[in-house]
């Protein structure tokens, strides 16, 4: 029996309960992505910049619970000026690649883990930078959930994402 304050539950409560949190946490998933899909087509049909370092449709995700899709013009109007993406990692099924400032990441007990935000875009079979697609933002999901962790530095629970699983 697990005690919570003063009541008292079975396994079975505990299971059932557990499946509750899952399907609602399932649930806004399933939202979550479909509001991204359609930002992700409204995108699509802007007119993409010329000599831009990134895709015409980018993702951008951040530890702190930050997750939207962008075109490129929309997503370096609203950087900083000084924030600079050069740094980078394949993280998902050698497809996911992200970009990012190496200023956001620390090193902690030899894993790498990125406090800032992210780029988020695919890799196409020739090995180029494409645009995000319906699956791409399903994969960022499933990366999410497996590497969004907390650490703790200097008395701090600061979230991140862990770079090298």
């Amino acid at each position: 029996m697990v005690k919570n304050y003063k009541k008292q539950y079975s396994r079975e409560d505990a299971m059932k309960s557990l499946e509750f949190l899952q399907s609602a946490v399932d649930g806004i998933r399933h939202v979550m992505i479909g509001i991204l899909n359609e930002r992700m087509e409204a995108a699509q049909n802007l007119e993409p910049e010329e000599d831009d370092e990134f895709p015409p449709v980018v993702m951008a995700i951040n530890p702190t619970g930050f997750v939207d899709v962008f075109s490129c013009g929309e997503f370096r109007k609203m950087m900083e000026e000084d924030d600079t993406f050069a740094a980078q990692d394949l993280v998902f099924e050698e497809q996911v690649f992200l970009r990012y400032n190496e200023e956001d990441v620390v090193e902690l007990g030899g894993n790498r883990y990125l406090l800032g935000t992210a780029v988020v875009f695919e890799l196409d079979q020739d090995g180029n930078e494409v645009s995000v697609t319906h699956d791409t933002i399903e994969n960022v999901f499933d990366y999410v959930e497996a590497n969004l962790t907390c650490i703790e530095v200097d008395e701090l629970t600061i979230p991140a994402f862990r770079l090298n699983v």
